[in-house]
């Protein structure tokens, strides 16, 4: 889809369950496979819907830690 769309912007779609109920791991890897997939590049990230009450912040931080590296 990129090679045909070289200017498209992906958004990311991390579910809400994952980051309120996932390992810091399991949000590392799903936020690794979203890069990829996008050709990391033109991507959004975000959460599928909302950061839902009681999410532990250190799984939101591994998300944008996982962006910057």
């Amino acid at each position: 889809m990129r090679a045909r769309n070289p200017k498209l912007i992906v958004l990311g779609n991390t579910p809400s369950a994952l980051l309120a109920r996932g390992t810091e791991r399991e949000v590392r890897e799903d936020t690794r496979r979203q890069l990829e997939e996008a050709g990391g590049e033109r991507f959004i990230p975000r959460p599928s819907n909302a950061v839902a009450h009681g999410t532990p912040v250190r799984n939101v931080m591994a998300m944008l830690e996982e962006l910057h590296r």
